[in-house]
């Protein structure tokens, strides 16, 4: 599946040929390794291109019950990245800001590959510099050219102590940028 992302609703994807995947179908016993190939029909290009593949467990062929069951089946994808000709690590975040959701801030990938954001944490200090909160937000790929809004609430019992707020993201190559932003009147948002 072709791969691209959407700032506010996440994953889109859409069919494409531009990956061919060999087995399509393949049987695993318990604890058995397969491996799968994969090949691009794509040439190279200037921007790195984005894929996921879905490894899905099928139903076993089983005789009719006369009772209902519930069957769980796997379904697992696999993000596929095939690389620019010439490599560009780039990003730039968004002023923070605060607003009914509490503090927000853009992650804009300004580079010609992905950027995996590992954590988003966001920290709440009083006038004396003491901290009064830490919270932690998943994060998420941003693809090439993409961008991705992070919003973290604020306490609602610590809001009107925090006279400064500085939201850290954490990439998954051990990166760190912050972005402060002080709060002379609280953090209560709007």
């Amino acid at each position: 599946m072709a791969w691209d992302e959407d700032g506010r609703t996440g994953m889109k994807l859409g069919p494409t040929e531009d990956i061919l995947v060999f087995p399509t179908v393949l049987e695993l016993k318990v604890g058995e390794t397969r491996s799968l190939r994969l090949g691009a029909v794509i040439p190279f290009g200037p921007v790195e291109k984005t894929y996921r593949i879905f490894l899905e467990e099928l139903p076993a062929a089983e005789k009719p019950q006369t009772r209902s069951t519930v069957r769980v089946l796997t379904r697992v994808g696999i993000p596929v990245f095939v690389a620019p000709v010439k490599l560009l690590e780039d990003r730039k975040l968004s002023t923070l800001s605060i607003g009914a959701a509490g503090a927000s801030l853009d992650v804009q990938n300004t580079g010609n590959v992905h950027l995996r954001v590992d954590t988003v944490r966001l920290e709440g200090f009083a006038e004396g510099g003491a901290k009064l909160f830490e919270k932690e937000a998943q994060g998420w790929y941003v693809l090439a050219g993409g961008h991705k809004r992070y919003e973290v609430a604020v306490p609602k019992d610590a809001c009107t102590k925090v006279r400064r707020l500085v939201m850290s993201v954490k990439t998954d190559k051990e990166q760190v940028f912050q972005e402060p932003l002080d709060t002379p009147g609280g953090a209560c948002g709007t």
